[in-house]
């Protein structure tokens, strides 16, 4: 069981089962709990410094969610996120995160524009640096800038509901340089297309840059099954 649970402050406010309920979340959807890995209420009241109620409240929580299993005389099991769940996210991202880029080409403003530029700018910097964290650092600022361009709360409200789960997704479909040379180009010539106004081209290219992740998503896990 992962060690990296930190103690929970008393002074946060919130109930205290809704804090363990994201640390939890958080530590799955990192795998710092593995698939099939037991979830023993002791041990994590006493990584967390907590009473074991709000521990089985939290677990409620996840089990609904689908990332753990309490199985009779077994105890709880994380389950994580499945090969099914992922693929499912993907299809999700790509009609969602195209919708953003078609958005985002008459919503988008010249700030906005500029700070692109510059985050790909630093993304080529953190490639030829070799630079694996900074590089997906700075992704993940590129995918919601965009978003925020689109103006649409209902959409980014969606969408962040779905980025949790791409913590790990990234680290199977960004693991080489080379790699991310390729989604790089593919980010340019979004940001070129929505820059144009092309909201056909936006959309199209988002979507296809999408499809690629998850391909390649696919062919990693594959391996791994």
């Amino acid at each position: 069981m992962s060690m990296d649970l930190e103690k929970i402050k008393i002074t946060e406010l919130r109930p205290m089962s809704e804090i363990i309920y994201e640390k939890l979340r958080q530590a799955i959807l990192e795998e710092k709990f593995k698939a099939g890995e037991r979830l023993i209420e002791t041990t994590i009241a006493d990584l967390l410094g907590v009473s074991r109620t709000p521990i089985r409240e939290a677990f409620k929580q996840l089990e609904a969610d689908g990332l753990i299993k309490s199985i009779p005389r077994k105890g709880v099991i994380v389950q994580g996120v499945s090969l099914e769940d992922a693929l499912e996210i993907y299809e999700i991202r790509e009609a969602l995160e195209g919708m953003a880029s078609r958005l985002a080409c008459k919503r988008i403003s010249k700030e906005e524009l500029q700070e692109i530029r510059s985050i790909i700018t630093s993304m080529e910097t953190s490639i030829e640096d070799e630079n694996d964290k900074e590089y997906k650092k700075l992704h993940i600022i590129f995918n919601n800038k965009i978003l925020e361009a689109s103006r649409n709360k209902k959409l980014i409200d969606e969408m962040n509901k779905y980025y949790e789960y791409l913590i790990n997704l990234r680290n199977t479909t960004l693991k080489n340089n080379e790699r991310r040379k390729e989604v790089l180009q593919e980010h340019i010539a979004i940001i070129n297309a929505i820059e144009s106004g092309d909201e056909d081209l936006a959309e199209n290219l988002t979507r296809k840059h999408i499809r690629r992740a998850k391909e390649i998503f696919y062919i990693n896990k594959s391996k791994d099954i």
